[in-house]
Formats: structure tokens, C-alpha cells, sequence
């Protein structure tokens, strides 16, 4: 549970406390006092925030799919738990729970993503690179300080690089990835 505490939000859980980033709030006299560089430092610490954010969330979820598993607290459908705990769209609900999924598959990806040095979508390219885990293990350190694109192409180097799939093996994924899909948008047009 998140408290705020005397030197800001405080976690709090089974006796411990643990400081964790804090964001102060500015009103429009604040921002307007701020300079550039401010003003960017606030835009790393908020995303920070939400990386960290992010990765605790896929350990609440893998809790919740722990507890699952072992039949305390079944759930037939985790994404629509996740929708009505957070309100979130049933789409945002089932891509948030296989990112999650997918990131708790990669110890330092997750660790990375915990800890605000990636974002959820560096963490999804690195969770789904098909590399040897000590590649991967590499990528995530270098991620830290780059951004999603350069993220992505050292990525797909990297899988070129130390790629042990045959061509015909790349085929059939390829082949097994298609796919065409639809749903209806806000407003109740089709969309393919």
C-alpha cells in the first residue's frame, strides 16, 4: 500500500517501509517559475515513476497468477479482473496482463522495468527478442540509456547476430504470426 509519509510516499507492507520516488506537485505558478531544465528533470522523474509503476504492476499480476495456480484464488479471467480493478478497457486489460506475463518471463528485464531504468515498451522488446538470455541480459544493460528506437535496433542487430533459427524455421514463425482481426471502435465502426 502507498502512504504519504513525511519525506514523501513511503511503500509500505509486512512492517517495512522502503522509500520509493516521489514527485513534488506544482500549481501554474510553480511551472511557470521553472526553467528548461527543470522542467525536463520533472518529465525523467515522472517517467520514472511510471516505469516503476509499470513493473510492480506485473508483480501484482504475477501474484494474482500465483494465486491462481494454486487454486486459493482461482480466476478464469485475469484481464477482466485488471479491468475492474482499474477501469481500464478490456484491450488495455488483456495487453497489460501478456506484457506482464512476458516481463516477469526475463528476471533482468523485470528487475530493469522495477527499478524505472526501462519503459514498458523497452521492456516488451526485450522480452520478446530471440536471443541466448546472456544477450538479452546485455541488451537490457544498454537499454537503460537509450530510448525505445535505439532500444529496437540494437535489438533486432542483435537477433541477426547470434540468430540460430534456419530460414525455414523463420518462415513457419513468420507464417504462424499472420493474422487479421476486427472491432468495433468507440462510435460502433467496424474496423479491420
Amino acid at each position: 500500500m502507498l502512504r504519504d509519509g513525511p519525506g514523501g510516499t513511503r511503500r509500505v507492507g509486512d512492517g517495512d517501509v522502503t522509500d520509493v520516488l516521489t514527485l513534488r506537485r506544482l500549481g501554474a505558478v510553480g511551472f511557470a517559475e521553472l526553467g528548461r531544465d527543470e522542467l525536463m528533470s520533472e518529465l525523467g522523474d515522472i517517467e520514472r515513476l511510471a516505469n516503476r509503476l509499470a513493473g510492480y504492476r506485473a508483480q501484482v499480476l504475477g501474484a494474482l497468477d500465483q494465486l491462481d495456480r494454486s487454486g486459493v484464488a482461482p480466476d478464469a479471467a485475469p484481464h477482466l479482473s485488471l479491468r475492474e480493478a482499474t477501469g481500464v478497457s478490456e484491450s488495455d486489460a488483456r495487453r497489460l496482463v501478456r506484457s506482464g506475463e512476458k516481463t516477469r518471463e526475463h528476471g533482468p528485464v523485470l528487475v530493469a522495468l522495477s527499478d524505472g531504468d526501462i519503459n514498458p515498451a523497452q521492456a516488451e522488446v526485450l522480452s520478446d527478442a530471440r536471443v541466448p538470455e546472456d544477450v538479452r541480459d546485455d541488451l537490457v544493460v544498454a537499454a537503460a540509456s537509450e530510448n525505445t528506437d535505439e532500444t529496437r535496433q540494437r535489438v533486432r542487430r542483435a537477433e541477426v547476430e547470434h540468430s540460430s533459427e534456419t530460414s525455414m524455421e523463420r518462415f513457419e514463425r513468420q507464417r504462424q504470426a499472420r493474422g487479421a482481426g476486427w472491432r468495433r471502435d468507440h462510435e460502433g465502426t467496424l474496423r479491420l
